[in-house]
């Protein structure tokens, strides 16, 4: 019969399960934590991307404009002209956004795009400032290395900061001047919708004057089509026979023949403002065959760049602006969902509003010198459409040696 195992050899064996069952709740414990840890950063990374992710769609929502469908350009016609109105709403937008955003990947990708838009709306110092916080706080950020669409060695965001640099240089050595204009002298514009009347800045745009006094004299804005109105914008009328006639595609063509100078007392010294009366500039330079009158509160785009020469008299001259500005274009207009008119030709008037006549006044009388018929300024009665040239028949001439 076996011996019974003494207390003596039993001893070792149970000291050792006594020490590993004292440690088991502890390393149970532990490895629970390490799980949990992982499950947490997990859990937390998950909810970091979902806020990314949030963060990111709400820019592109803003960026994008998904509720109003409203672009940052529009293109009319090939010329693409910044809506300042939705620049202005979406920087705001985004500004909202960027302190939720502060200190995460999305926030580079936001200040980027506040600085585009702050540089449409002239507010030069916010765009630098943009692009300064992304250097600053998100030195190693991909969208810094973004290339300018125009250059392969500049990126976008030194392009932004360069333009709005020289902008705010030029800005500081100009003294801006309020320019005053001659009430005696003045422009009835006669249109489909009303008439205005403009008077001048005689001492800092005359050669743009004399332009628009020889096209008002010689009949040159009678019968043409307005052929840009953007609501609580801008409004351009003119173009001789370019807008004349039905081809759509000859509205913005230019003619080197009726080009201007540059003023640079005006050009450079006068910010564009509601009500102005100023230049439409192409290829070969300001058009003397065209007007443009300014709808919005300012228009810091045209400073320097195009030449203001007069301005409406009245508040009654600046309703019918107004009412020029509204006329349903076919960018506007459902009837032309989907067709060429819609992309090519957003701000031109779907159904046309005429010029009627332009005529000059000082003191209160016509001027001399009209060669047209004036017997209906001032009338309800539109102009006669200018009858189609008939081509005289054409006469053989005889043949020689009977041949």
């Amino acid at each position: 019969m076996a011996a019974m195992p003494t207390d003596s050899a039993a001893a070792p064996e149970g000291a050792a399960f006594s020490g590993a069952e004292r440690w088991r709740i502890p390393v149970l414990a532990g490895l629970a934590v390490a799980v949990i840890g992982s499950l947490g950063l997990l859990a937390y990374g998950s909810v970091q991307r979902e806020r990314m992710d949030a963060l990111r769609s709400e820019m592109d929502a803003i960026v994008d404009d998904w509720s109003g469908r409203r672009a940052l350009y529009s293109n009319a016609g090939g010329d693409a002209q910044p809506n300042v109105d939705v620049a202005e709403e979406q920087a705001k937008k985004l500004e909202e956004l960027a302190g939720r955003a502060a200190g995460t990947e999305v926030e580079p990708l936001i200040l980027l795009q506040i600085a585009l838009r702050r540089q449409i709306t002239g507010d030069d110092a916010k765009a630098v400032a943009a692009i300064e916080k992304i250097r600053k706080d998100h030195p190693d950020a991909p969208i810094l290395k973004v290339q300018a669409f125009d250059s392969e060695r500049t990126s976008l965001a030194d392009r932004i900061a360069a333009t709005s640099r020289k902008r705010m240089e030029f800005n500081a050595k100009h003294v801006y001047v309020e320019p005053k204009p001659d009430p005696a002298r003045y422009a009835v514009v006669e249109t489909d919708l009303g008439t205005m009347k403009i008077v001048f800045y005689k001492d800092l745009a005359p050669i743009h004057i004399e332009a628009f006094v020889k096209q008002a004299k010689s009949g040159g804005f009678n019968g043409t089509r307005m052929y840009t109105a953007r609501a609580g914008d801008l409004v351009e009328l003119g173009g001789g026979d370019r807008t004349r006639n039905a081809e759509l595609r000859d509205d913005r063509e230019d003619d080197a023949a009726v080009a201007l100078a540059p003023e640079p007392a005006s050009r450079n010294y006068v910010k564009h403002r509601r009500r102005m009366v100023t230049s439409v500039p192409l290829l070969s330079g300001d058009q003397g065959d065209r007007f443009a009158i300014v709808l919005a509160a300012t228009k810091p785009e045209f400073d320097a760049v195009r030449t203001a020469f007069g301005e409406l008299l009245d508040d009654d001259s600046a309703a019918v602006a107004d009412r020029l500005g509204s006329t349903l274009t076919f960018g506007a207009d459902a009837t032309y969902v989907d067709r060429k008119e819609k992309t090519d030709y957003p701000n031109t008037p779907s159904r046309p509003v005429f010029v009627r006549r332009v005529s000059m006044w000082n003191e209160g009388a016509m001027e001399a010198g009209h060669t047209w018929d004036t017997s209906r300024v001032n009338t309800d009665q539109p102009e006669p459409e200018a009858e189609p040239k008939k081509e005289e028949p054409k006469v053989e001439e005889p043949k020689k040696d009977g041949k």
